[in-house]
Formats: C-alpha cells, sequence, structure tokens
C-alpha cells in the first residue's frame, strides 16, 4: 500500500478519503499523516520540517509502501496562518503540490507519486483534481495499484 498525507480541515477528510477510496487509493493498510497544511511543509516548510515529513514517508516506504498520496485544499486556514499573501486557491495549491511531489519523487524515485487539490467554493467541497502522477519507469501505468 502507501502513505497519504492530507490537510486535517475537517472540511475536507470524509469528502477526500472517499474519493480516494472509490478509486482503491486508500485502503485500511494506508499509512495516514493528517498535517494542517498538507503539502505545505514539503512545498514552503524549512529544511528541518520536510526532512521530517519526508522521514515519515520513508518509514512508510520501508514497511512496502509503493504509493504516496499529497493532498491540499483551497481556502486552507493553515496557509492563510503560516504563508500570508499565498493566494490560497486551487491553482496555486496546485502549484505547492507540484514542488511537493517532486520533492517526494526526487527522494523516492521508485514509488508512485499522486498529488491532489480539492476545491472548496464557499461551504461546498468539490470534487478533488489530480494534479500530479508520477509513475515510476518499473511499474506500467495499466498495472494495479
Amino acid at each position: 500500500d502507501g502513505c497519504l498525507i492530507h490537510c486535517g480541515d475537517p472540511r475536507i477528510v470524509q469528502r477526500f478519503r472517499q474519493f480516494l477510496r472509490e478509486r482503491r487509493l486508500l485502503t485500511d493498510a494506508t499509512h495516514r499523516m493528517r498535517l494542517f497544511g498538507g503539502a505545505w511543509y514539503l512545498a514552503h516548510g524549512s529544511p528541518e520540517q520536510r526532512a521530517m515529513v519526508l522521514a515519515q514517508i520513508g518509514v512508510s516506504v520501508c514497511l512496502g509502501g509503493q504509493r504516496i498520496v499529497l493532498a491540499n485544499h483551497a481556502d486552507c486556514v493553515w496557509y492563510a496562518s503560516a504563508t500570508p499573501g499565498h493566494p490560497n486557491t486551487v491553482d496555486a495549491h496546485a502549484e505547492d503540490i507540484r514542488t511537493a511531489c517532486e520533492c517526494v519523487r526526487k527522494r523516492f524515485p521508485d514509488v508512485l507519486v499522486l498529488g491532489y487539490v480539492v476545491p472548496i467554493v464557499g461551504a461546498r467541497v468539490e470534487e478533488p483534481r489530480e494534479i500530479v502522477s508520477h509513475v515510476p519507469a518499473r511499474v506500467s501505468a495499466n498495472s494495479p495499484q
């Protein structure tokens, strides 16, 4: 299985996890990290913060994890407080997901890396959007994960 890192904002948790279950990307064996800000630590965090998250992912990989899923969402309270001036839009979070996924991909090139952004419009949580899908060369895009 693998590792899931997403924001702990209760507006998105249930909807995003259901979305992943429906696509067989979340199982009981998935290692879950709920961090307010989600991928913020990989995109904007200090070197120490980035190293901590990568170390946690590394444990998942050592335990047999073959898939890393990262997610952010629009209108994130953590982003608003930790990164003043960040646009906090789907497009801005998509860029951060790309940055975070690239960081993970460089460290773990043989692992499937997926990145999502969950749009929030007013009080409505919309369908998550896939932003990044890095399939390692040794894994066919058609093989089951």
